[in-house]
C-alpha cells in the first residue's frame, strides 16, 4: 500500500469537473472539524486532489464529505512499459490486504503509454491477482468479509508509462444518497447541488438564522442537499466496509458538527403537483427521526401574482429552473424567459445570496444592487453557468 514518509496512506479524491476547489475546501473544512486538527496538504489535479492521511481518517471521509464522486486508496505506483513486468509488479502487491479472491470489477485507462491495450492490461491485473492469491492463500475470516461486501472495483490508470492503482473505497459514487428516492424530470446531480450550495452559503454569517428558498425546487435535492451538508451520512453502504484491512477497525464519528448553518425556515415550491410529492417525499425519508423543522414544500408558480407572500428575514434562494433542453419549456424567447425568472427572484424574496443556473449562453444582464460572479460547469452534459448574485451592502 502507498504511504508517505511518516506512514500514511495517500488517497485521492474524484470530483467533478469544475467542482475541484470547491470539495478540496470541503475536505479541509470537515477534516479539521471532524478530526481537530490541520487538514493535510493537498495535489490539486484535474478532476480531483490527492493527499496523505492515516487509514481511518481517509476512509471515514466517505461519510463527511458531499461534493466529491468517490475516494479512491492508491495501492501502488510504478513505472512500467511492458505487460511481463506490469504482470511481476501486481504479483508484488499485497492484495490480502483489499481482496481475497478475483470477484473484482477492473476500472482500466492508458495514456501516452506504451501500454494502451485496455484488455491485456486487465488480463495482466486478473493473472497477477491469482499468482498472488496462489502463494498466499486468504484466511476464512478475510474470505467471509469480502465475500459478504461483495465486488471491489480496482482503478488501474497509466499515463505516460507511470502506472497507478486504487482501490475503489466508495463503492456506488457518493452522489447516491439514501433519501433520493422519488425523482422529477431533468434533476441536478446531488454532489452538484451540494457545490453549488456549499458555494452559495460560505460566504456568509453563520450567526445570523436564513431563509432556503427554492421556487423551482423539482424533487427536493437543494433544500435536502442544504440540511444534509454537514450530517454524517451512515445510511448507505460503503466498499471499504468490505476491505480485509479494515475488519477489526472501527470508524467512529461525533454527531456534532459546528459547519452548520442555522435555517429560519426552509421553503420549496413548484408548478408541477407531482413533483412536489416527490419533494415531500425524498425530504420525509431524509427526516424520518423529525429532527429537521420549519420544512415546506408547496404547489406554486413562481410568476403567479397570488404566489405566497415572500418571507421576510435574511433569505437565501438557489433556483435550477428548466433549460428547453431535457425538461421543455413554454416559451418562444428564452432570453426573456431567464430575465423574468432573475427580476421575480430579486422582486419577490430580496435574497442576500441567490445562485440561479442558466444554459451558458444565455447572458444574465447587470442586476441593480447585486455584485455578480459564475461557476461554469456541465449538468446532464449540457454546458451551464450557475449565476452567484450577493447584494451590495
Amino acid at each position: 500500500m502507498l504511504k508517505n514518509e511518516i506512514n500514511e496512506n495517500l488517497f485521492f479524491i474524484s470530483t467533478p469537473l469544475d467542482f475541484e476547489k470547491l470539495a478540496m475546501a470541503e475536505f479541509r473544512e470537515k477534516f479539521q472539524n471532524y478530526f481537530a486538527k490541520a487538514p493535510p496538504k493537498t495535489i490539486l489535479d484535474t478532476g480531483g486532489f490527492s493527499f496523505s492521511a492515516p487509514l481511518l481518517e481517509g476512509l471515514a471521509l466517505n461519510h463527511l464529505l458531499k461534493i466529491p464522486n468517490r475516494i479512491l486508496l492508491r495501492i501502488a505506483n510504478f513505472k512500467c512499459r511492458d505487460y511481463p513486468k506490469l504482470y511481476n509488479k501486481i504479483c508484488k502487491i499485497r492484495w490480502v490486504d483489499f481482496i481475497t479472491n478475483n470477484n473484482i470489477h477492473a476500472n482500466i485507462s492508458a495514456t501516452s503509454s506504451r501500454l494502451m491495450h485496455t484488455k491485456k492490461i486487465e488480463k495482466a491485473l486478473l493473472e497477477g491477482i491469482a499468482c498472488y492469491f496462489k502463494a498466499n492463500p486468504p484466511s476464512k475470516k478475510a474470505q467471509a468479509q469480502t465475500q459478504a461486501a461483495g465486488q471491489q472495483e480496482i482503478f488501474v490508470r497509466i499515463h505516460n508509462d507511470d502506472c497507478t492503482i486504487s482501490i475503489n473505497s466508495s463503492g456506488e459514487n457518493l452522489h447516491k444518497r439514501f433519501y433520493r428516492q422519488f425523482t422529477a424530470e431533468a434533476p441536478i446531480r446531488e454532489n452538484l447541488a451540494a457545490g453549488l450550495i456549499y458555494k452559495l452559503l460560505s460566504p456568509l454569517d453563520k450567526s445570523q438564522h436564513y431563509n432556503f428558498i427554492d421556487p423551482m425546487c423539482g424533487s427536493g435535492t437543494s433544500i435536502c442537499e442544504a440540511l444534509f451538508f454537514c450530517e454524517i451520512n451512515d445510511k448507505r453502504p460503503f466498499a471499504y466496509r468490505g476491505l480485509p484491512i479494515v475488519s477489526d477497525k472501527n470508524i467512529s464519528l461525533a454527531n456534532e458538527c459546528c459547519l452548520a448553518f442555522s435555517f429560519s425556515s426552509l421553503h420549496g415550491t413548484d408548478i408541477q403537483k407531482k413533483t412536489v410529492e416527490c419533494a415531500i417525499k425524498n425530504f420525509s425519508l431524509l427526516n424520518a427521526d423529525g429532527r429537521f423543522q420549519n420544512v415546506t414544500f408547496q404547489k406554486e408558480d413562481l410568476f403567479a401574482v397570488n404566489m405566497t407572500p415572500p418571507i421576510s428575514g435574511h433569505n437565501i434562494v438557489f433556483v435550477n429552473p428548466p433549460y428547453n433542453e431535457r425538461l421543455q419549456v413554454n416559451e418562444s424567447n428564452l432570453q426573456n424567459y431567464f430575465d423574468s425568472i432573475v427580476k421575480t427572484v430579486i422582486e419577490k424574496f430580496h435574497p442576500q445570496r441567490a445562485a440561479i443556473i442558466f444554459p451558458a449562453e444565455y447572458q444574465l444582464p447587470p442586476v441593480i444592487n447585486y455584485l455578480h460572479e459564475k461557476l461554469r460547469f456541465k449538468n446532464g452534459g449540457i454546458k451551464t453557468i450557475c449565476h452567484f448574485l450577493t447584494m451590495k451592502n
